[in-house]
């Protein structure tokens, strides 16, 4: 009887979903960047938005969470030049929301982030998806010297995700 139960619930239970990232690595958004036909910038600074904005997913209904949403940002802190982090920036930007089915990124507002800032029709935005590439939120110096190495023409190698020799 037992047995006859669990295939019976087997045979009807949904299948089990799971959202698959390759870890976050700002090199690899920088290189990306910078093949990029489009304008970025990088920043790290305080991002502050309104966090109502975020998007939330009906599990009931996962067809109505929007692909995207645009909410309006503000970030204050430092840019990227070939010296480092030393141009103070206080910009109104983007914030673009990205969701993957159910999971979607979900930035604070407040805390402070390292940003790759993509320029579309003027406005720069900063994208927040699930699996945390172009925004990493309390970056360290080791981060942030990885990204000042790559952008003044050091090392910019970044490690494989798979862990291949």
């Amino acid at each position: 009887m037992r047995l006859a139960l669990s295939l019976a619930l087997s045979l009807i239970a949904g299948p089990a979903l799971a959202l698959s990232c390759l870890p976050a690595d700002p090199v690899r958004d920088y290189l990306q960047a910078a093949q990029d036909k489009a304008p970025w910038i990088i920043v790290t600074g305080k991002l502050k938005f309104d966090k109502k904005r975020l998007p939330r997913t009906d599990h009931r209904n996962q067809a109505l969470t929007p692909p995207e949403t645009n909410i309006a940002a503000r970030v204050r802190g430092k840019m990227l030049t070939a010296q480092g982090f030393d141009k103070k920036v206080d910009l109104n930007i983007t914030l673009r929301a990205i969701c993957m089915g159910p999971w979607c990124g979900a930035p604070q507002s407040g805390a402070t982030y390292l940003l790759f800032l993509r320029q579309e029709r003027g406005r720069y935005v900063a994208f927040a998806d699930p699996c945390g590439n172009n925004a990493y939120k309390a970056p360290n110096k080791k981060l942030l010297n990885r990204v000042i190495d790559c952008h003044q023409g050091k090392d910019c190698s970044h490690p494989d995700p798979f862990n291949r020799p």
